[in-house]
């Protein structure tokens, strides 16, 4: 995502975070451990 995207996503709502590439990431490296492996069929919304 561009900065300037970033930006436009940011100004069309207050309460809107937009999620840095790392933090998406340590999502992904929680799904695919051990941990998570009882999550099935789920939607995960990331901003």
């Amino acid at each position: 995502m561009t900065e300037s995207v970033r930006e436009a996503v940011r100004a069309s709502d207050d309460h809107v975070y937009v999620a840095q590439p790392e933090e998406v990431a340590e999502v992904i490296v929680y799904l695919v451990s051990d941990s998570a492996r009882l999550i099935t069929g789920n939607i995960l919304y990331l901003r």
